[in-house]
């Protein structure tokens, strides 16, 4: 079923006006914006915007101030649909708002996109698994979300299309995007440490480790000890994968040895730790700093807004999208692309010192 999001005035006349270029309604331009406004009866700015948006998806072309776009779609025929499966690193990854624009972005290119039954975490990174859902699939493409190296090598050598969403994709024939998390991750850890936490606990993805925590948490730990802060397990600490495993780490760690900072992978178990810090009357950031490494709409209803890292996920799709597209018309994309990670830094994070609840905070 195609996932359902609102969408804006000028969303939906993008979509309309890509409908209307591929079907050949238009000649060599575009009318200029003030007929389009009498025509659709919408207001300018929307068709502005909605025009810089055929523009970044490379079908329009700007031709300077005040003249018309220029259409640029090539033959302005439609884009041959491709099946495309998203394979997901874990099950809770369907859900989530990106993998969703993703699949909404490529159902409006035409493409048939949806995601597999199993997951990489189902499939224990095993080839022989991974080749069985694979035959089982009549997928034209695939993209895969945070596999691990030999997973991609083994795309790779059956030659099959396959976009690579993070992952240990470098120097392989595959087309793939990721992020400097590592660097903005080191960065975090060394502004923690000068505000004075040498008690740093990194919450890493359900108390597992996947392809991103086993790359980064060696470098987070050896970047406490440059700065004489031993680490052991509590730093990096598992739990199981359920609510209550997730209660009883936290129960365990502020009763035995209080962390000064927590740094949490996801916002359900940021929710569920601001949750925790409230019952116990533990203050953020007076007596907690808390940092959150990824970000969704929910997080801008906290007050004091909560510090996070940040990058363009819009532009990743983007990617995404022109990667089906020109795999559809027969071209060979293996394109490889890393986005910076911006740390927005709100007010859950501070200075070390002793809260009035009476936890040590040094």
């Amino acid at each position: 079923m195609k996932p359902f999001r609102s969408r804006s005035t000028s969303e939906q006349l993008a979509v309309h006006l890509r409908e209307e270029i591929v079907r050949g309604s238009f000649g060599e331009t575009l009318p200029g914006i003030k007929k389009l406004v009498r025509g659709l009866g919408v207001n300018s700015r929307a068709v502005a915007d909605a025009l810089r948006q055929l523009e970044r998806e490379g079908i329009l072309a700007g031709q300077g101030e005040r003249r018309r776009y220029r259409i640029v779609l090539e033959n302005r025929t439609p884009t041959p649909t491709l099946r495309i499966a998203l394979l997901p690193f874990h099950a809770s990854s369907r859900g989530e708002a990106f993998n969703l624009d993703i699949l909404r972005t490529l159902t409006e290119h035409g493409h048939n996109a949806y995601f597999t039954g199993k997951t990489l975490w189902d499939l224990q990174l095993e080839s022989r698994r991974l080749a069985g859902m694979v035959g089982q699939k009549r997928a034209d493409a695939w993209i895969v979300n945070s596999a691990r190296r030999e997973v991609l090598e083994w795309f790779a050598g059956k030659k099959l299309r396959v976009f690579a969403l993070h992952g240990s994709f470098s120097g392989l024939p595959v087309a793939g995007i990721a992020t400097d998390l590592a660097q903005a991750m080191l960065a975090l850890v060394r502004r923690l440490i000068a505000l004075g936490h040498e008690r740093i606990v990194f919450l890493l993805y359900r108390g597992r480790v996947n392809l991103e925590t086993a790359r980064l948490a060696p470098m987070l730990l050896a970047e406490m000890e440059r700065h004489g802060i031993p680490t052991n397990r509590f730093n990096l600490p598992n739990w199981r994968d359920s609510a209550k495993g997730f209660h009883d780490l936290l129960d365990l760690m502020f009763r035995q040895s209080p962390p000064t900072a927590l740094v949490i992978e996801e916002v359900p178990h940021l929710v569920a730790a601001l949750k925790f810090c409230g019952q116990r009357g533990i203050r953020v950031p007076e007596d907690l700093s808390v940092v959150c490494l990824e970000h969704r709409d929910e997080l801008d209803y906290c007050w004091p807004a909560v510090t996070h890292m940040h990058w363009d996920k819009a532009r990743m799709i983007r990617r995404i999208a022109r990667w089906a597209d020109r795999v559809a018309r027969g071209r060979e994309d293996i394109r490889q692309s890393c986005l910076k990670v911006e740390r927005i830094e709100g007010g859950t994070i501070g200075l070390v010192g002793v809260g009035k609840n009476g936890l040590p905070n040094r």
